[in-house]
């Protein structure tokens, strides 16, 4: 996509990501170290900053290596879960890293501090466990309303942004809202081309908000189409929203 970006699949079905200029790298949700070590030291670069999403040990335990590897800055949540923090962030906060502007956004609900990254030059989301590709994260720490809340507070985004998630759970999520809505075309159309990228083996990222915005269900709970499906229309879109969750949940 650019060639500043390298996603590196890590652990079961983890993304994690470097951003790189032509010396130095920021690494977003190392949940392993090996991985991202390989990646820096064939393309030589020296790694700088490290970013977290939150606390979650697959998404922080290359944190501690890291650190002491490069003398790297960890910048996540405010958060005492996230090991080696030297920049608490929140919603005020701005970040500006070897040239990449990133804004704060606090999407609690998967866990309670839970933040993600908007590069703002390349329009470029990092949601971490919040938004998957058709697909949210689970409520560990969370409520329904919060993470409704995180959610739309995403949907608002330029539809152009690109999204780069936490995790490849994408087909499943697919699967899971053609279940459900096997009259929609757009759903099963994307269904259809996810099954063919990853009998290739290949990433289903980036996905885009627009293409979230299009297929993916817990996006489009107000949709009339999506409540009746759920034999909840015109209930409250965060009771929708709840449904869908402890119905994937189960999936």
């Amino acid at each position: 996509m650019y060639d500043f970006l390298i996603p590196i699949p890590i652990l079961a079905d983890n993304y994690c990501y470097i951003l790189r200029t032509d010396k130095k790298a920021i690494i977003i949700d190392p949940g392993e170290s090996q991985p991202v070590i390989d990646e820096l030291e064939k393309l030589n670069l020296h790694l700088t900053a490290i970013l977290c999403t939150h606390h979650h040990s697959d998404h922080v335990n290359g944190v501690e290596t890291l650190k002491i590897r490069y003398n790297a800055k960890v910048y996540g949540p405010k958060d005492n879960r996230i090991p080696l923090l030297d920049i608490g962030l929140d919603k005020y906060s701005t970040l500006t890293l070897e040239g990449f502007p990133f804004k704060i956004i606090e999407t609690p609900g998967h866990t309670k501090s839970h933040i993600v990254f908007l590069e703002e030059n390349h329009h470029i989301l990092f949601s971490g466990d919040t938004l998957f590709g058709a697909g949210c994260g689970r409520l560990f720490e969370g409520s329904y309303e919060e993470m409704y809340s995180s959610l739309h507070k995403l949907s608002l985004l330029n539809p152009d942004t690109y999204v780069y998630f936490g995790h490849e759970y994408t087909l499943k999520n697919l699967e899971f809202a053609h279940q459900l809505f096997p009259g929609d075309a757009a759903i099963k159309s994307r269904l259809n081309k996810t099954i063919q990228l990853r009998k290739k083996h290949q990433f289903t990222i980036p996905s885009t908000l627009n293409m979230e915005l299009k297929t993916n269900p817990f996006l489009r709970v107000h949709e009339p189409s999506i409540q009746k499906s759920l034999d909840m229309l015109n209930q409250k879109e965060v009771d929708v929203f709840a449904k869908l969750r402890q119905l994937r949940d189960k999936f």
